[in-house]
């Protein structure tokens, strides 16, 4: 299994109010990827979304993919990204 990371078309908001609009970013297994923007940008949304604790911050995610190797991960559990080698570190 690749462990790749893949973006597709992810759109989140918080209530009415968009934050990301159709992201789409890949990122190869052993790569990285530099996210950079000002405040308020959706960086910071972006990390959440991926790892799981957007509800946290009663934010949803409103179409679009994430996967992570070959398992769909947009609407899993963030113990479950975790567990499938996915986290934030700040």
């Amino acid at each position: 299994m690749s462990n790749s990371l893949k973006i597709d078309g992810l759109s989140v908001s918080y209530g009415p109010i968009p934050a990301l609009r159709n992201i789409s970013i890949e990122v190869p297994a052993g790569g990285f990827v530099s996210v950079l923007g000002s405040n308020g940008a959706g960086k910071t949304t972006l990390v959440r979304t991926i790892t799981g604790v957007l509800y946290l911050q009663k934010g949803k995610c409103t179409s679009g993919s994430i996967k992570f190797g070959d398992q769909e991960i947009t609407k899993q559990k963030s113990r479950t990204i975790v567990k499938s080698g996915v986290a934030q570190v700040p």
